[in-house]
């Protein structure tokens, strides 16, 4: 990795770990500032879980792309 590229990797890693996080909350729903009942909330988790690893996915594939070795 050079020097140059550790202000755009260290963003990087900090978006990732904030989707990480966020992977492990409790999902709620709201509309309109309502919460939505269980059954709403799981008919969504799939779908935000999945769009939350791509996210990180495509974050790896930069911090690669940057020299970065991701475990």
């Amino acid at each position: 990795m050079k020097l140059a590229d550790f202000n755009s990797v260290d963003a990087l890693i900090s978006r990732r770990n904030r989707l990480s996080v966020q992977l492990t909350c409790k999902l709620g729903v709201t509309i309109h500032g309502t919460y939505q009942e269980d059954d709403i909330v799981e008919l969504v988790r799939p779908i935000v879980h999945r769009e939350l690893k791509a996210r990180i996915a495509r974050i790896d594939a930069e911090l690669v792309k940057l020299g970065v070795q991701v475990s």
